[in-house]
């Protein structure tokens, strides 16, 4: 949202078409407020680049690597 000054990944179930555009939302409190004044958020320059996944890393995983160290041996 233009409100955040950053770019985060919509849910797929909440998508609208506003004018020539798609937009997806994170959750439908975004989605409200957007449609209580679309006018506002269209055509709003906003960051190229998503930010980076928060996927989390398991550290299960990454024991098994080879360059990895195990300290609880």
């Amino acid at each position: 949202m233009i409100d955040e000054g950053k770019v985060v990944k919509g849910d797929p179930l909440l998508i609208v078409q506003y004018k020539d555009t798609k937009l997806s939302f994170e959750n439908e409190h975004k989605l409200q407020k957007f449609l209580l004044g679309p006018a506002k958020y269209h055509r709003v320059d906003l960051p190229v680049k998503m930010p980076p996944q928060e996927d989390p890393v398991s550290l299960y995983a990454l024991q098994g690597a080879e360059e990895s160290t195990t300290f609880l041996e």
